[in-house]
């Protein structure tokens, strides 16, 4: 977990490696592409975009704006999701994928 924060906080990080114009949105993506792995230990990252963040209950700890997500909101996401996941015997990007499509989750 602490490696998917650190990744969030450094696309954030104009000194680190923050790109103009490209928020959450794209470097979810990077990141889940980059780092998602199907062993189960570790929680995975997952794509936060402006979909997603519309579907996505309170519990899950995200606030409702677009793009200025901050790495603790996207990490509650992940923790949120992974459990979801775990009820329904899904892999957690397979939550992620139900909440862009807009279908229900069940558990």
């Amino acid at each position: 977990m602490e490696d998917s924060r650190a990744a969030f906080r450094s696309f954030r990080d104009a000194k680190v490696s923050r790109l103009p114009w490209l928020g959450p949105a794209f470097f979810t993506k990077v990141v889940y592409f980059a780092g998602y792995r199907r062993d189960g230990h570790e929680i995975q990252p997952l794509i936060l975009d402006r979909v997603v963040a519309g579907r996505l209950p309170v519990e899950a700890g995200v606030r409702r704006r677009w793009g200025g997500w901050r790495s603790d909101e996207w990490i509650a996401y992940l923790q949120w999701a992974a459990e979801r996941a775990a009820a329904a015997k899904v892999e957690p990007d397979a939550v992620e994928m139900a909440l862009f499509r807009g279908d229900s989750l069940s558990s």
